[in-house]
């Protein structure tokens, strides 16, 4: 008995040791095991912010002026919209560009910033999968245009979609998300896209806590 015993021990402790393998096997082969990046108009997010932006200045993109040392300020023509915004992010962390921000030109009626909206969520969808999507106005729904465009100046619009990018074999590379802002100032509604590398992103974050 005390034989059978020692057995069933032995193979209750061998038990333990197997599954705690395999969770640990199962939790590595979830992580990322890539070294690619987020592209943005073809051009990885990875490297210094200055070699990025001289990227984009190839393909037309010129430099704008910006108050904040860590992001470069460009314009030029994005998806077919001239005197596009984009904003180049540097990581904290690692000097590296993690983030693209793209602001289109500002418009004044919600049937125009609706449209180009609805017209880059379609295109957006087409090329990454679309993981959550909000379209609502705080408080009542407005039926007229100039009410529309009043609860977006005032911050009673949520219009927002998110993206996640992957390689052919599933493993995840970023983030791109879809979404409205305003300007009170402006009396002007704007669509943004921004696109986050996932590699470069985790170590933005990592820099960002510990400042905290």
């Amino acid at each position: 008995m005390k034989h059978y015993r020692m057995i069933l021990a032995t193979l209750f402790v061998a038990l333990i040791a197997f599954t705690g393998l395999t969770a640990q096997q199962n939790k590595s082969q979830s992580q990322p095991k890539t070294t690619e990046h987020l592209k943005f108009m073809g051009i990885p997010i990875d490297g210094s912010p200055k070699s990025f932006a001289n990227q984009l200045k190839s393909k037309g993109f010129t430099f704008d002026s910006s108050s904040n040392p860590d992001i470069i300020w460009m314009k030029g023509t994005f998806a077919g919209i001239s005197d596009s915004n984009v904003l180049i992010y540097k990581s904290p962390s690692s000097a590296n560009v993690y983030k693209v921000r793209v602001v289109f030109p500002g418009q004044d009626s919600w049937t125009q910033i609706e449209i180009r909206y609805n017209r880059f969520k379609d295109w957006l969808s087409q090329k990454y999968l679309l993981t959550e999507s909000k379209e609502e106005f705080q408080g009542y729904s407005p039926e007229r245009d100039s009410s529309k465009m009043t609860k977006l100046i005032l911050g009673d619009c949520s219009y927002w979609s998110v993206y996640g990018a992957s390689t052919p074999d599933g493993t995840f590379l970023g983030s791109v998300s879809l979404d409205l802002m305003s300007i009170s100032e402006e009396n002007k509604g704007y669509v943004r896209i921004e696109y986050e590398d996932y590699l470069n992103g985790m170590n933005a974050k990592q820099g960002f806590l510990e400042d905290l």
